[in-house]
């Protein structure tokens, strides 16, 4: 009965009271109640009508009420100020339910160590010590927190001095400063306390959890451990020379004693709720450790015994993505010695990324339960394709292996979501590796033949482009000029595949303005990896693809040029004249420049210069005279940029005067003879209207240019 008794008073204590959830808080030196400091707030003038409004606003509304994280805007009606006010007063809320639950703490300990010393041989004792463990941790955690902050800041100020010091700042008469001692936390004391579990109460249910508590005190905490047993009184022979070496025997020694606890976890309580944990412990204090290969097959062993028991079960955990990542991990680490174990790794973290798009599909625009790792799908991709890598550079370096990855693709159902990922990964590993661009370009060639509707394949043409740059300037010869017609492709398609008339930007377009408008796009509108769509990447890809429409139009005019015999083949190269071959150029030409025109301003210089080469091709080379007047116009006209205006006005007005001159040749009777004559006046022909224009343009231009007085008459 007396132990009855007495853990009822235990666990009275350690429940709120009343008047404490009301806002007040013992005084302990006076005994007396004091009040809150939240209520105080509203006495102070300038915040009185603020506090008032924050406490109209529901409690409640700070909660999420759906998880959807699309509607779950909870501040969207608030003010800055209501908003800044209600984070004032939950900060004194948070800071008084600090203090409160030190309180309790201090006293529930005070009342179970009373309870330990008063009833040992109570039927509960064993439940008493298991919590009062569990509570002495929590204050014994908080108290090394807060030193913590101290010492930090204590360190720093020792840096900065000693930074002072080195440096011969002896001015001010500053000695050498002392480095501050770490602080010590009294885990000891809660050691002893599963200690008194595991040792006097072998039979209690509770000697897992004591257990499994040392065990991630040893592991876990080793650092605070080790400072703490870091003693003159334990090693009489401590010295700044040894104390690095006895610092690490500690470590050492700390860790293998918590495996050795984990391990009869999993023997004597298979079944426990800490054996998954157990498992994966064992296995990270195994893989962090000496990186010596035997470790870390024993580390494989854990990490599958834990994967095996998650999988058995019908429970989600928060293991099990961990556990799949540290298996690749391990094997990954192993591949140097055997290519398989490579194979092996690419396994694991394939499953990995499986395991988490999965679940982001399922959970599509809701908030991902806790149970998934997201943050490990980035790093998985990125090193399952450097484990392609690795395979290849082991059995042929000279390759890029890409054909192995889609083959290991191709063997899966359904196509993967993030293939395409590995592809840029595979791609961006062998760029670092400053490998043959022919290399690289195989990788990325095979993405955008794969996948050409990718979010970023317009960037991965343009990592085409940018290798094929670097193999124009090491080839010489006809090499280069192949290089240089490969270049002029690849700008071609990057533009007519993915600048902003094509269905692809159309598409990317439609699903960013959704995206940035709140609605709720389908899982696979969403970015390839799952998240938002980069909201910056259409202007990247209009920036890029206008680049390389306008260098195919340079490219083009300069090639076309030699080809038809007008110009010497650059330096070092062996062009043959080819007409054919240049009026193709020619007309690609005219239509690149009419794109660029079309789509960027005409107060553009680049397009200025577009437009140039575009109506002097169809003018001189062409034989499109009339074709290239309005574009002469347009330049005549343009007030930002004056290099081409009097060539082209002179130019448009030579065309027009001798079309107007063909079609007075071709006549054989007087206007007046015509049987159109009535004595109505006849409307303007287009040739007629637009030589009009001409004229009209050329006298406002040149006014006192001797052309001008022919252009009045005429």
């Amino acid at each position: 009965m007396l132990a009855s008794a007495a853990l009822t008073v235990v666990l009275s204590v350690a429940t709120f009271s009343p008047s404490l959830l009301a806002g007040e808080k013992k005084d302990d030196k006076k005994g007396k109640s004091t009040p809150d400091t939240t209520a105080a707030l509203a006495t102070t003038p300038a915040e009185d009508a603020l506090t008032r409004l924050a406490r109209l606003i529901p409690r409640n509304s700070l909660k999420a009420k759906t998880g959807d994280v699309t509607t779950d805007n909870v501040f969207a009606n608030y003010s800055l100020e209501q908003v800044q006010l209600m984070l004032v007063e939950y900060d004194k809320k948070l800071e008084n339910a600090t203090i409160q639950k030190q309180d309790l703490t201090r006293a529930s300990l005070e009342t179970g160590d009373r309870f330990l010393k008063t009833f040992p041989d109570s039927r509960v004792i064993d439940e008493i010590a298991i919590r009062q463990a569990d509570l002495l941790y929590e204050k014994v955690t908080d108290e090394y927190q807060v030193a913590r902050v101290g010492y930090d800041k204590e360190l720093q100020a020792y840096y900065d001095l000693q930074s002072k010091y080195d440096s011969g700042d002896t001015a001010s008469g500053l000695s050498k400063p002392i480095e501050p001692d770490a602080p010590k936390s009294n885990l000891n004391q809660v050691i002893a306390l599963y200690d008194l579990i595991i040792n006097n109460m072998p039979e209690s249910p509770y000697v897992v959890d004591a257990l499994y508590g040392k065990a991630y005190i040893y592991g876990e905490r080793t650092e605070e451990y080790v400072y703490s047993e870091l003693t003159r009184e334990n090693y009489p022979m401590l010295s700044k020379e040894n104390e690095d070496s006895l610092k690490l025997t500690i470590r050492r020694g700390k860790k293998q004693e918590s495996i050795t606890l984990l391990q009869e976890i999993t023997r004597k309580y298979p079944d426990s709720r800490y054996t998954i944990d157990s498992y994966m412990l064992i296995g990270e204090y195994l893989f962090d450790g000496r990186p010596q290969p035997g470790k870390t097959i024993e580390a494989i062993a854990y990490y599958q015994k834990a994967l095996n028991l998650m999988a058995s079960s019908s429970t989600q955990s928060k293991y099990y993505d961990q556990a799949l990542y540290k298996l690749g991990w391990s094997y990954y680490r192993l591949g140097e010695a055997n290519p398989d174990n490579y194979r092996e790794a690419i396994a694991y973290f394939t499953d990995l990324t499986d395991d988490i798009v999965k679940v982001e599909e399922l959970y599509a625009n809701k908030i991902l339960p806790d149970f998934v790792r997201p943050d490990l799908k980035d790093e998985a991709i990125e090193y399952a394709a450097s484990g392609f890598l690795s395979i290849q550079k082991k059995i042929d370096p000279t390759k890029s292996g890409v054909d192995r990855v889609e083959r290991y693709f191709a063997a899966m159902s359904p196509e993967r979501r993030y293939e395409p990922v590995v592809y840029e990964k595979l791609g961006k590993l062998y760029e670092d590796l400053l490998v043959d661009p022919e290399m690289v370009n195989e990788i990325y060639g095979t993405l955008l033949r794969r996948f050409p509707k990718y979010e970023r394949a317009p960037l991965i043409a343009q990592k085409i482009i940018d290798q094929l740059d670097k193999a124009t300037l090491t080839e010489q010869g006809k090499k280069n000029v192949e290089a240089g017609d490969r270049l002029y492709e690849e700008r071609k398609r990057l533009f007519y595949s993915y600048g902003k008339t094509s269905p692809w930007f159309a598409d990317l377009q439609r699903r960013i303005i959704a995206q940035n408008s709140g609605d709720t796009l389908a899982y696979a509108d969403r970015a390839t990896l799952g998240g938002a769509l980069d909201p910056t990447i259409l202007d990247k890809v209009d920036s890029i693809t206008r680049i390389a429409l306008y260098k195919n139009i340079e490219y083009g005019s300069d090639l076309a040029e030699v080809l038809a015999g007008y110009r010497e083949a650059p330096l070092g190269t062996t062009i043959e004249k080819d007409p054919g071959k240049a009026n193709v150029l020619y007309r690609q030409v005219v239509a690149d420049a009419d794109e660029y025109v079309k789509l960027f301003s005409r107060y553009d210089s680049s397009a200025y210069e577009a437009l140039w080469n575009r109506s002097v091709i169809l003018d001189q080379r062409l034989n499109r005279s009339e074709e290239a007047v309005d574009g002469y116009i347009d330049l005549a006209k343009n007030h930002a940029y004056t290099s081409h205006r009097r060539d082209a006005i002179f130019n448009s007005y030579g065309v027009m005067d001798s079309v107007m001159r063909s079609r007075k040749q071709g006549r054989f009777t007087t206007y007046a003879d015509s049987p159109r004559f009535s004595g109505a006046e006849i409307p303007l022909t287009k040739e007629e209207e637009k030589f009009v224009e001409v004229n009209e343009a050329f006298i406002r231009l040149y006014p006192h240019d001797t052309l001008s007085i022919t252009a009045t008459n005429d």
